[in-house]
């Protein structure tokens, strides 16, 4: 379920759907149900002392955590990656700026030499 979806539904006034519905709620078990259909009572279910709990499904947050070291891993690929392009095509203008630089002084000396011809 991605962001844009929620996003589109949102703009559309569209309801997400029992898939989504059971998704999130097969993901954050504390989640109250009636709470997330209709916006009424505690977010978060109680438990049978009357205290809020705080604890999300170990065992999906463990998949979730996964996902998001996953997710730093390639983003850290991504700007190694874009690091060494950049450091290689600032080599690469430095040496296009010497060549330009060699390229228009040989241009003035063939000038100047015309000039005194």
């Amino acid at each position: 379920m991605s962001n844009a979806y929620i996003g589109k539904q949102i703009k559309n006034n569209a309801s997400l759907g029992t898939d989504v519905v059971e998704k999130i709620v097969e993901v954050y078990t504390d989640l109250n149900l009636e709470w997330l259909i209709t916006g009424k009572g505690p977010m978060l279910k109680e438990e049978k002392d009357g205290a809020t709990s705080e604890n999300i499904n170990p065992m999906n947050t463990c998949a979730l955590c996964e996902e998001k070291e996953r997710l730093i891993q390639a983003k850290d690929q991504v700007i190694s990656s874009l690091q060494a392009q950049i450091k290689l095509q600032a080599e690469q203008i430095e040496f296009l700026k010497n060549q330009l630089a060699a390229i228009l002084a040989e241009n003035q000396s063939k000038a100047s030499s015309k000039k005194a011809s």
